[in-house]
C-alpha cells in the first residue's frame, strides 16, 4: 500500500469512528436511532462561486441547501446541506460523509461534519 493509500485509509477509519461516536452520543441522549430525524452537514469554500456550484451539486442529489456568506472576520461561504427525515445508520451516515467529501474536494473546499437532532 502507498502511503497515499495508506493515509486514505486512516482518514477514512477516524471518519467511522468519529460518526460511531455521533451515533451513540445520539443514543445516549434518548435519540431512537430507527427513527427519521433532522440532518445537517457543513461544508465551506473560499468564494461564493465555488459555494453556490457545490449548493447546485448537493441540490441536484436531493438535499436542501442554504449557503451564507462570510460573517464576523470569516472568509469561507458555509453550504449546509440537510435532509429533514433521514432515518441513520453507519452505512447512509458514511455515505452522505463521502458524497460531502467529494463535493468539497471538486470545489477546493472543506468539509466540517455533521449533526443531527435528537
Amino acid at each position: 500500500m502507498s502511503p497515499d493509500q495508506q493515509l486514505a485509509t486512516e482518514a477514512e477509519e477516524a471518519s467511522d469512528w468519529s460518526d460511531r461516536d455521533i451515533l451513540t452520543a445520539l443514543m445516549c441522549a434518548g435519540a431512537d436511532l430507527d427513527e427519521p430525524r433532522h440532518v445537517l452537514h457543513y461544508t465551506y469554500f473560499l468564494s461564493e462561486g465555488a459555494a453556490y456550484r457545490a449548493a447546485a451539486d448537493m441540490s441536484a442529489a436531493g438535499w436542501y441547501v442554504e449557503v451564507a456568506g462570510p460573517e464576523g472576520g470569516e472568509d469561507d461561504w458555509l453550504v449546509l446541506g440537510q435532509h429533514l427525515s433521514v432515518v441513520l445508520t453507519q452505512e447512509s451516515v458514511r455515505d452522505a460523509r463521502a458524497f460531502f467529501d467529494a463535493v468539497a474536494e471538486k470545489y477546493v473546499g472543506d468539509y466540517e461534519g455533521w449533526e443531527a437532532s435528537v
